[in-house]
């Protein structure tokens, strides 16, 4: 059933038209029938609700005045249904955005970076080498913190330095700033860098956007929104490239203090907790430093990515087949992710890279363990297939749902 219009009878009354198909014409219905029709939902909602259409109808009958509908078809309604469908996933979209930003408002969080040797050192050496790039340009930091980035490309020379912090962290980025004489080079926007206008594209981007097992919180995506919208054509992003590293691994001190622990408590057999231990152990990826000992293979790429290039789009869902072959005898327990950084240049001839390998000194980022919830024992020549996907969670794309096939 489809209501077309409204209009205004001789006598002053109103007249409803409605047609069961389009084909078969329209006939007229009571203000009785409407109602019934309405509060039944045969006849679809015009606007988003049957309350909205009710009072828009009643409106016009009050009124005395003609009232014209356009035809209600079932494309129109689904096309509705997804409207709101979207609203409702933007705005929850949001709310994670929101949360998201406000745990930047925490110093301890800010205490752990700085804190990260690793970290620190790679990105003042990878400035310093590239003082000759950075030194009287404009420079855009991308979720800038404290700034401390900012001011190591102001030391470094750079003309002007953009600051963008989406979080209240900006507030105290810019009394830093000002604490060490720099506010005349670094300019701090309390924005999400979505939304920043600059008054010029700039020459260097600037970031430390990676999350655990790299793409954790999706900030990369911002930083490239960034790209596209800032940075000169020939301009250089920091770091470069990124790539992400899978390896298998056993996982010794996991299973001492996880799984066998309960195999006697107290002299009391408490095997039977163990299910509810993988459990929960498997429904999100084990974030901890692993030993290079545990590694049972030579680590392969996952996916490389070269950040002058690489879109949004192609963020959205990482999958690869890998192959491994089995160096050493031991349970393997799960296949463990990391990632590393390069930028452009080199130190005494050496790449600089941010890698976070557990080959390497630890870093906050530590590593990212998939597990596969039994420990199957291997032996060197022997070869593990997998098969690893990073999709994208379309609710809150802030995280990515890792899934990982044997």
């Amino acid at each position: 059933m489809i209501l077309q219009r409204v209009e205004v009878a001789e006598d002053g009354g109103h007249v409803l038209y409605v047609s069961h198909d389009p084909d078969e014409g329209e006939k007229e219905i009571s203000q009785e029938e409407l109602d019934d029709l309405v509060s039944s939902g045969q006849i679809p909602p015009l606007l988003s609700d049957t309350e909205e259409v009710a009072a828009q109808l009643k409106e016009a009958m009050q009124s005395g005045n003609p009232m014209e509908l356009k035809l209600f078809t079932e494309e129109k309604r689904r096309a509705i249904e997804t409207a709101k469908a979207q609203e409702k996933i933007a705005k929850e979209q949001e709310t994670y955005s929101a949360g998201y930003y406000e745990s930047y408002e925490k110093v301890e969080v800010h205490e752990v970076m700085l804190k990260d040797t690793p970290r620190n050192y790679a990105y003042a050496t990878a400035i310093e080498k590239c003082a000759h790039k950075i030194a009287g340009k404009a420079v855009l930091d991308v979720g800038c913190g404290t700034g401390i980035l900012s001011m190591l490309c102001a030391k470094a020379g750079a003309r002007v330095v953009y600051a963008v912090e989406a979080s209240k962290m900006a507030v105290t980025a810019e009394r830093i700033v000002k604490d060490n004489n720099l506010q005349h080079i670094v300019k701090v926007y309390h924005c999400p860098v979505e939304s920043v206008q600059l008054p010029e594209q700039v020459d260097v981007i600037i970031s430390e956007w990676m999350g655990f097992y790299l793409l954790h919180e999706s900030m990369l995506q911002s930083v490239l929104k960034a790209r596209d919208l800032h940075l000169k054509p020939d301009g250089l992003m920091m770091p470069s490239k990124a790539n992400v590293y899978a390896v298998p691994v056993s996982l010794h001190d996991f299973r001492r203090e996880k799984i066998d622990f309960w195999d006697k408590v107290v002299g009391f057999d408490m095997r039977a907790v163990q299910d509810t231990v993988w459990e929960e152990a498997m429904s999100a990826p084990l974030i901890d430093v692993i030993g290079p000992g545990s590694m049972m293979a030579k680590p392969q790429i996952f996916a490389s990515l070269d950040l002058h290039k690489v879109t949004a789009a192609e963020l959205e869902k990482l999958s690869a087949t890998l192959k491994f072959t089995v160096t050493k005898e031991d349970d393997l327990a799960g296949i463990c992710c990391y990632f590393d950084t390069s930028f452009f240049g080199t130190a005494n001839g050496v790449p600089i890279v941010l890698n976070t390998s557990p080959e390497s000194p630890p870093t906050h980022w530590k590593q990212t363990v998939c597990l596969l919830g039994v420990f199957a024992r291997v032996k060197p020549g022997e070869e593990v297939e997998i098969n690893l996907n990073m999709v994208q969670d379309s609710f809150n794309p802030r995280h990515y749902i890792i899934s990982l096939e044997t």
